[in-house]
């Protein structure tokens, strides 16, 4: 299983719909291997800051898309703020890659995940961190 840790989220005591993961989220890419040719690990600090999907609220989009694969955009809002600087990823395209991995190890249908994948391709790029 990809994912080898369980989702553990709290509220902040702020608004905007953002929540703060209290454990380590650890992803176990099937894609993407270390130099010795084992499987990446991506693993999510505590502490970190997540919006989880950021769906638009379009009725048509939030109904097919929204509410799906919460580990998945957890992993990815992570790589997208740190992972260049924790040297996690060497890509924007490595994060999005691993977020459509993540939601087909989340048994998001392989078309939606592809939809999922080109929502971000399209318009992720303004809140990727370099």
């Amino acid at each position: 299983m990809p994912f080898t840790t369980p989702i553990v989220l709290r509220v902040p005591h702020v608004e905007g719909g953002y929540w703060i993961v209290e454990e380590p989220l650890n992803f176990q890419s099937q894609i993407f291997t270390y130099p010795d040719g084992k499987p990446k690990n991506y693993i999510v600090e505590a502490g970190s800051v997540t919006d989880l999907a950021s769906v638009p609220r379009l009725p048509i989009v939030y109904w097919l898309v929204g509410n799906r694969g919460a580990a998945a955009a957890i992993v990815h809002d992570f790589l997208y703020s740190d992972g260049i600087r924790l040297k996690l990823i060497e890509s924007r395209w490595e994060a999005d890659e691993v977020y459509r991995e993540a939601l087909l190890s989340e048994q998001v249908s392989s078309y939606l995940a592809n939809m999922m994948f080109w929502g971000v391709r399209q318009f992720g790029e303004e809140h990727f961190s370099w």
